[in-house]
């Protein structure tokens, strides 16, 4: 099983890197978190760690870490235009990204 990206939001985050001028892709994951038990970690990525399991979705590398990759497997992402008062955006302002596993 993998990891992907809608069209749309792989040509949001591709438009996210060129702004930024560097990166190599994002990176998922997934932290524990209070009481609700998980919550997801999404940030540019700079570079890519040797233990990364690697998607490449629309032509975006995704990086995840062996330890999130049970919780993320079958995740598609997508992105929605979100205020940047919301308190849904973000990593740097991707805005809302949105998941459903399959």
């Amino acid at each position: 099983m993998a990891v992907t990206l809608t069209e749309k939001a792989a040509n949001h985050v591709q438009s996210f890197l060129s702004r930024r001028g560097k990166g190599v892709g994002l990176r998922l994951g997934v932290r524990t978190s209070g009481c609700s038990g998980m919550a997801y970690k999404l940030e540019f990525a700079d570079t890519s760690n040797p233990d990364d399991v690697q998607f490449e979705s629309h032509g975006v590398k995704l990086l995840i870490d062996p330890k999130s990759l049970p919780y993320l497997e079958g995740t598609e992402l997508d992105a929605e235009r979100a205020s940047t008062s919301s308190p849904q955006s973000t990593a740097g302002g991707i805005g809302r990204i949105s998941h459903r596993s399959t």
